[in-house]
């Protein structure tokens, strides 16, 4: 009886190890597309004309309202510097400011705002499988 009990202890336990290394497994390749996506977002900076300061400072000037949030963006193809500017209104403007050219894409805000809406409604649902 004793050997059965034993037996059964090391099954659970090799099967809670097993479950273990799976789950780490997946953290590791989650964490592994994210140095990608990094490593692709640093190539974007790094080849870029116009700087992240001056793209701020151009956005502000061009449409107005404070800088609050700024970063290259992580559209695959897209070459341009997501910019997000709080409005007196209290309104937010989204605008893309190509890192070559300097030209800004006022027409950015809903179809950012909507790609944000997604990626943020995509991260809670796989908050609600935790």
């Amino acid at each position: 009886m004793k050997t059965r009990t034993h037996t059964s202890r090391l099954t659970i336990a090799t099967l809670g190890a097993l479950a273990a290394l799976a789950a780490g497994g997946s953290a590791l390749a989650a964490e592994t597309n994210r140095g990608e996506t990094d490593q692709a977002e640093m190539q974007k900076v790094t080849a870029a004309k116009i700087t992240l300061a001056d793209a701020v400072a151009k956005a502000e000037q061009t449409v107005g309202g404070k800088a609050f949030d700024a970063a290259i963006s992580d559209e695959k193809g897209d070459n341009a510097w997501e910019i997000e500017l709080s409005q007196a209104d209290g309104s937010v403007k989204t605008v893309m400011v190509d890192t070559q050219s300097g030209k800004i894409d006022q027409n950015a805000s809903d179809e950012s705002k909507d790609k944000m809406d997604k990626t943020a409604d995509d991260s809670e649902e796989g908050d609600d499988a935790d």
